[in-house]
């Protein structure tokens, strides 16, 4: 079995929705890369839904980025508040239905 840069994803994971255009040889790429997933872990999934995690790993592998983190640990802290705001308002939607 062939590894891969990506993790099997959960899909209880929150999400936030953007709107991504991508020129059609980069599509061709992620739907091959999708295949690959598939093959790998056995486990269907909408190309679309495998952009997160590709973004979060070039994000966390990506050394000029972590060190501006470091530098900018307010950035960081507020991040992480928003973050937690709206898990919680999340937990708290979920509630009500």
């Amino acid at each position: 079995m062939a590894t891969i840069a990506l993790p099997k994803l959960r899909d209880d994971r929150p999400t936030v929705e953007y709107r991504v255009r991508l020129d059609p040889g980069l599509k061709d790429e992620l739907l091959l890369y999708r295949r690959l997933y598939v093959q790998t872990y056995g486990q269907e999934i909408e190309p679309k839904d495998l952009l997160e995690p590709i973004v979060r790993r070039f994000l966390a592998t990506d050394r000029s980025f972590r060190k501006f983190k470091k530098q900018h640990p307010a950035a960081q802290q507020a991040f992480e508040r928003v973050h937690e705001l709206q898990q919680s308002e999340q937990k708290s939607d979920s509630r009500k239905q």
